[in-house]
């Protein structure tokens, strides 16, 4: 999970448009198992013969399979993409957004718990337009804002031509 994905190089071979997956911390992780276990106890008290009341274990299966299926799908439809002339966030199926370089005005490391559709604590903010804010959460930070700034550039150097 922890790869970087180059589409396309350029005549030099440089990395035109590159595709950085989500870091996931350990809690994420260490979240998944708990509920993972605590829908197996609920299967297994069902089919205890003293359990009299079957409620008390599908209402938390429904509710605990329901928060698997939103953290898993954005544990691997999480990513961002470095193309030619903006950065494309796509997290899971409830948000994509296209940031021209040219309007990013800040790009800032934070750590923060702080709820966001990411899946790290150790996040980068990004300040765009007229107060437009995202978090993401690239592997390989540095390197992702390293190459970021680079786009940044390029992109005000061809608008300046």
């Amino acid at each position: 999970m922890k790869k970087i994905y180059l589409k396309r190089v350029d005549e030099i071979g440089r990395a035109l448009n590159m595709k950085y997956r989500t870091k996931i911390d350990i809690w994420v992780y260490l979240t998944m198992a708990a509920f993972l276990a605590a829908i197996i106890y609920c299967f297994i008290d069902i089919f205890d013969p003293s359990n009299t009341d079957l409620s008390k274990d599908i209402i938390p299966i429904v509710l605990l399979t329901l928060a698997l299926a939103t953290i898993i799908p954005m544990c691997f439809n999480t990513y961002y993409v470095l193309e030619d002339d903006h950065l494309y966030v796509k997290s899971w199926i409830f948000y994509k957004e296209k940031i021209p370089y040219d309007k990013i005005t800040a790009i800032r490391p934070r750590v923060s718990v702080w709820a966001a559709p990411v899946l790290s604590i150790f996040r980068i903010e990004i300040s765009y337009g007229r107060g437009g804010d995202v978090l993401i959460t690239p592997v390989k930070q540095k390197e992702f804002i390293a190459a970021l700034n680079e786009k940044i550039e390029q992109s005000k150097n061809s608008n300046e031509s």
